[in-house]
């Protein structure tokens, strides 16, 4: 099973270095409703992590990953991501500096467009109350 999804939400959560309870939550509850998570099985979930996990610590940049990433979505795809990335992000009731720098990294290097940006923003704005 492809696991493109669930690498990003792992890369947002751990974006600032710490993840935090409210993060484990949202990404508990994207897994279980997530269309194409939800039918990613434990294992795979485990590789997934340990993929990202390995990379990062063998000090490979983000963006790097990231880039790597880039090819396995469509655009939509790469939008509906960035969307989720930042709900992860904000799941604690706050963007921290270090979360802003991959969003903004990830919109960069994915060329997610301004209008997905702003209504992803709205969006979490509005339900967060971050602005």
């Amino acid at each position: 099973m492809n696991s493109k999804f669930l690498k990003i939400v792992l890369l947002a959560a751990v974006s600032d270095g710490e993840i935090q309870t409210e993060e484990l939550e949202m990404l508990s509850q994207i897994k279980k409703s997530h269309p194409e998570l939800k039918k990613i099985s434990a294992e795979d979930s485990q590789i997934a992590l340990a993929d990202i996990y390995n990379k990062l610590s063998a000090g490979m940049e983000t963006k790097h990953i990231l880039e790597q990433l880039a090819d396995s979505f469509t655009q939509m795809e790469k939008n509906a991501a960035f969307a989720l990335a930042k709900e992860v992000c904000a799941a604690d009731f706050r963007v921290m500096p270090a979360e802003k720098d991959f969003l903004e990294l990830l919109v960069t290097v994915w060329g997610i467009p301004e209008d997905v940006v702003s209504a992803v923003d709205t969006s979490i704005s509005l339900r967060y109350r971050i602005y």
